[in-house]
């Protein structure tokens, strides 16, 4: 995507009204989330179940589990059966829906077009940089036929984006951009994301920087930085975000790199030795991986805080950046799911352009961030 389909902010206000038929059509339809019941998507459903009553559908493999989370959330919130590995027998299900919220991987694109061929709005929560890809070249399709596929929707993708974006209007022609994460160890996190995490730590990936295309391994090179607050000074290792590959498409970035820390240092450290040392190779195999998704899950040291930074400036600048800006929050799973009901939210009440975008290109950072506070957030602008 280039930038010429990039909108101006829809934060405070959104582009364009809908007009009476639009609004008339909408008001017939549901939000139909799909792996509603799960780590993230308990508080998007939670949150918008209390926005819109009786409008949120709440979907997964497993009714039984559906039907608990609503009886225990005390909501009005429709449970559901659905597979999005078979999307052919959803005609039924999707005459009824407007926006769909997806919190659950996906291996192809099937599930969207079939969203996007009905004129259905999707939001896709997902870090996969090759899924993310794959959605991109639906923007035709989703232009045609009136739908808007918003990506990039949560943390890292997502708030990391919008931090670029406003730092980038706070700096005069920057072309750098790096991304400091820190995640805290004593956090809860979903089983996708532990998986997630766990595969890349110990792959190689493919990255573009300044014109060229360079093979870079995760947790090989690293960067000190100073985050803000009583963390202080901590060295960041390189992790395959998809925050990095998108924005240098849509902000136009030279270079873009994102650097993974976590609360504890020494932690951090062995993590990032292992990476290096003859165990890699042992730690690459499915059965290892899986023996460490199961040790993740069990251990909870630490805090439940995370920390994402964004530094911008220009190669002459000798490193200093130009700008930096900082958000933090407590709870990565929960704090995922408040961006992501926001943003359906503001999906769900508000005609967007139809396409595919990443959350930067169509929402107000500054408004957006600005509002988080209200939820926890802290921004250091």
């Amino acid at each position: 995507m280039d930038n010429k389909h990039q909108e101006s902010s829809v934060g405070k206000q959104v582009k364009r009204d809908l007009d009476k038929t639009s609004t008339q059509a909408r008001a017939a339809r549901n939000i139909l989330v799909v792996g509603g019941y799960g780590n993230v998507g308990r508080t998007i459903t939670k949150r918008l179940g209390t926005e819109f009553p009786g409008r949120v559908i709440v979907a997964g493999r497993n009714i039984q589990t559906a039907r608990d989370f609503v009886r225990d959330v005390e909501l009005e919130i429709i449970p559901m059966t659905l597979d999005v590995h078979k999307p052919d027998s959803l005609d039924d299900v999707l005459d009824e829906v407007g926006l769909v919220v997806m919190c659950v991987d996906q291996q192809g694109t099937d599930f969207v077009y079939k969203c996007i061929e009905y004129g259905i709005d999707y939001i896709d929560i997902t870090a996969s940089i090759d899924l993310l890809e794959q959605l991109e070249a639906l923007d035709n399709e989703a232009r045609l036929s009136g739908s808007t596929v918003l990506l990039s929707v949560g943390l890292s993708p997502g708030l990391t984006n919008l931090l670029a974006s406003y730092a980038q209007t706070r700096s005069r022609d920057a072309n750098l951009l790096d991304i400091f994460i820190l995640l805290g160890l004593g956090d809860r996190h979903g089983d996708d994301a532990i998986q997630w995490t766990v595969k890349n730590l110990f792959a190689d990936f493919w990255k573009q920087e300044n014109g060229k295309v360079h093979k870079r391994r995760n947790f090989e090179e690293y960067r000190e930085t100073i985050f803000p607050g009583a963390i202080g000074a901590r060295r960041a290792y390189r992790f395959n975000f998809s925050d990095q590959h998108t924005l240098m498409k849509t902000l136009n970035f030279d270079s873009a790199s994102t650097w993974l820390c976590f609360d504890s240092a020494p932690a951090t450290r062995m993590i990032a030795a292992s990476t290096r040392s003859v165990t890699r190779r042992l730690l690459q195999t499915s059965w290892m991986q899986r023996a460490l998704v199961k040790l993740m899950k069990s251990i909870h040291i630490g805090a439940d805080l995370f920390v994402l930074q964004v530094k911008v400036g220009r190669e002459m600048n000798n490193g200093e950046p130009d700008y930096e800006t900082a958000i933090m929050g407590r709870g990565e799973g929960r704090s995922t799911g408040i961006v992501a009901a926001k943003v359906a939210a503001l999906a769900f009440r508000n005609q967007l352009p139809s396409g595919v975008f990443h959350i930067e290109q169509l929402i107000d950072a500054g408004f957006f961030l600005d509002d988080l506070q209200d939820d926890g957030f802290i921004w250091d602008r």
